[in-house]
């Protein structure tokens, strides 16, 4: 969270020194050539590799403890997995996780269910099989998505209109701005208050649509809190359903009242038997979510032990379910708990930390530690914390609380600091440390669009000091030169007498010589690249995206931000800008979003950084969660910030 008096900006994003980044390239390498199920060499022993881990901990006296702690503090998100996954015939593309597996037997069964997994662990592309399920053993069958906002919509009808766009099967999208191919497809994706427009309709082809539905996709179920409509579609459905979320806690609830849905609608149809409903939870999450607090033009660590209210965990008995910690999280948390300085609570600290074995006896037979094992190791030291929190020791949970808290106070500007040279000093911190692309949150339209102008205000005004300067002049005075001498080259020859001119084949390629490269036509008529986020030049479907958006404009600052590498998102953008936006950024483009709640939402949206401006009555847990899964998405990074 960003304030322009105090500074406070939590954020997830971390800073490795470059020594730092070698070592892990060098250690993954050895990880990759190494068998880990088949560890035969003593490597204790080896003199060659013993030497080694010498160099790379630049200590001599290499120890199991040091060795280890160096894995976890140092390569932390990226300790190497071993995959256990057993492919599956029934999908192709991935190989399904353990709760997907659970899923596609569902499926098969024709059966309802919840599923709550956390972000980007492959929900929505799991759910997918069901709609493949309805096309194959259907003739006529429909199976619905319903997504809660019209980006999410859009996106989820853009990838399976492309995914299908090759076969018959037709795919309809309706929304309350665009509605096509509704009543002749096959697959149709909409809005929860349009399904219900459907369902309720009393006109002779919707009830004859509705009858079709197979299967029906709820995503991102838990926004039924905000909105009955979602409880009206589920129980005006015949078929059965599939709820889709990561921020769900109570899910055996949702079962249960989904089950109560089901029994009334055998007693109401006469069905021959009710209908299962299934719960599926997975905790597991695969990409690691680091956070960060912004302040004074750095990026300060936050531990989330160290910013949990005490007194809030001993009233519900435990941790959160759903909490992980990345391995450098875990080893912090046990250092705390076993900290022999804090010699106060030496005799409660080690009634405790005695419970969990140390490094060194856990990973023994262990050269290179695995995550799966780790994580093993980081469910003893939660399960010790949690018998901490269940004996009520008020004071020794207040003690570990202290040392993985941040003192935010000495973090804080030395002095009040203006809204604009906040933004611009954290997007700029984000770029040094190449922590782009980035989305950046805030619940005001208008903040959004601020904070865009801010950015690319200061790039045009560097770019303006920069094309003052003397040398920059002097250089454009050589580029107009050459271009004169171009000109005058090609004039001369094309005003020869015939018999005297030269072949066009020879002129061209002697002009074709002493034209002017990229960086002299950028130069003279572009965009500097020191005055720009953008690191490359646009793809051909992005020179395509960008002249679309030209031609139907309604807002000329966002196509002048878009050039810049910047861009804002919210529901007051048109549809179209919207859908530009989104897919410049997914492509890599562009570098920062700044977007309301409009992208918080299930929409695929890969970055490395999320970051939240401002405290607001709207910014809850469940709107926290939403927004920073954005970041670290599987397949794409190994860890979130």
């Amino acid at each position: 969270m960003f304030s322009s008096s105090s500074s406070n900006t939590t954020t997830v994003a971390s800073t490795n020194t470059v020594d730092d980044n070698w070592k892990i390239i060098y250690l993954a390498t050895l990880t990759s050539i190494i068998d880990l199920n088949s560890l035969t060499v003593d490597y204790w022993n080896d003199n060659e590799i013993h030497q080694f881990m010498q160099q790379l901990l630049g200590c001599r006296g290499v120890t199991r403890q040091l060795w280890y702690r160096w894995q976890i503090e140092h390569v932390d998100s990226r300790l190497p997995r071993q995959t256990h996954a057993i492919e599956d015939g029934r999908v192709k593309h991935y190989i399904p996780d353990e709760w997907q597996i659970k899923f596609l037997d569902t499926i098969d069964r024709n059966e309802s269910c919840l599923i709550v997994a956390p972000t980007s662990s492959g929900k929505t592309y799991a759910s997918y099989y069901a709609i493949d399920s309805v096309l194959k053993t259907s003739k006529n069958g429909i199976c619905v998505y319903v997504g809660p906002t019209k980006a999410l919509v859009n996106q989820v009808h853009a990838i399976l209109y492309f995914k299908y766009a090759k076969t018959n099967y037709s795919v309809g999208i309706f929304t309350r701005d665009f509605r096509s191919n509704v009543d002749n497809c096959r697959v149709l994706c909409t809005v929860p208050h349009c399904l219900q427009i459907l369902l309720l309709s009393p006109i002779a082809e919707h009830q004859n649509l509705c009858n079709k539905i197979k299967y029906v996709i709820f995503d991102e179920v838990h926004s039924m809190s905000n909105d009955n409509v979602w409880e009206t579609c589920m129980m005006f459905l015949d078929s059965p359903m599939i709820g889709l979320s990561a921020t769900v806690n109570n899910g055996q609830e949702i079962q249960r009242w989904l089950k109560t849905i089901e029994l009334r609608r055998y007693e109401l149809k006469q069905v021959q038997s009710v209908r299962p409903v299934r719960f599926i939870e997975s905790h597991k999450r695969l990409t690691d979510l680091h956070k960060y607090l912004y302040s004074n033009k750095q990026l300060h660590s936050l531990h989330p032990i160290g910013l949990m209210d005490i007194e809030q965990l001993i009233k519900n008995g435990c941790l959160p379910n759903d909490l992980t910690l990345s391995p450098k999280e875990t080893l912090q948390l046990y250092d705390a708990m076993s900290n022999e300085n804090n010699h106060n609570h030496i005799p409660l600290m080690t009634q405790y930390s005695r419970n969990i074995p140390s490094l060194e006896e856990f990973f023994h037979d262990d050269w290179i530690i695995e995550r799966e094992k780790f994580d093993s190791y980081g469910k003893l030291v939660i399960k010790q914390f949690n018998q901490m929190i269940r004996d009520k020791n008020l004071t020794l949970m207040n003690s570990i609380k202290n040392q993985l808290s941040v003192d935010l106070v000495s973090k804080e500007y030395p002095q009040s600091i203006e809204m604009n040279q906040l933004i611009i000093d954290f997007i700029l911190t984000l770029e040094r440390t190449n922590q782009l692309p980035c989305i950046v949150f805030s619940d005001s339209r208008c903040l959004c669009e601020e904070m865009a102008k801010y950015i690319v205000d200061y790039y045009k005004h560097k770019e303006n000091g920069i094309r003052q300067s003397d040398a920059f002049r002097r250089d454009i005075e050589m580029i107009k030169k050459k271009q004169r001498e171009v000109e005058k080259l090609r004039k001369y020859y094309e005003d020869k007498p015939s018999n005297k001119k030269m072949d066009e084949a020879t002129v061209r390629l002697l002009c074709d010589d002493l034209q002017l490269s990229g960086v002299e036509h950028q130069k003279l008529t572009g965009i500097l690249p020191e005055c720009t986020l953008i690191t490359r030049a646009p793809s051909r479907i992005e020179k395509q995206f960008l002249e679309r958006s030209y031609k139907r404009t309604t807002s000329l600052d966002l196509l002048e931000y878009i050039q810049r590498g910047v861009a804002f998102h919210h529901a007051g953008v048109n549809k179209r800008q919207r859908t530009v936006v989104e897919a410049l950024f997914r492509s890599g483009f562009l570098k920062v979003i700044f977007s309301t709640s409009t992208l918080a939402s299930g929409i695929h949206m890969p970055c490395k950084t999320v970051a939240f401006v401002k405290d607001s009555v709207w910014f809850d847990a469940l709107y926290y969660r939403q927004a920073s899964g954005r970041a670290g998405r599987r397949g794409f990074d190994l860890q979130g910030k």
